[in-house]
């Protein structure tokens, strides 16, 4: 299963779940932003390639 972990810079949250889920079997995980500066960017290749994707943020307008 492809997980896909969402915050808003990719600086704490998202690379922190990506970690702990990193290491179970069967599962393959990345993480991205929202926002477009972030050092890994969400991009359309990552929604295509993720089964569940899991958004931690605040402040969605």
């Amino acid at each position: 299963m492809n997980l896909l972990f969402v915050c808003s810079q990719n600086k704490l949250r998202s690379p922190t779940a990506e970690s702990v889920f990193s290491d179970i079997a069967n599962i393959s995980v990345r993480s991205a932003a929202l926002n477009n500066h972030a050092e890994i960017p969400l991009g359309v290749e990552d929604v295509i390639w993720a089964f569940l994707t899991i958004m931690s943020t605040w402040n969605l307008h």
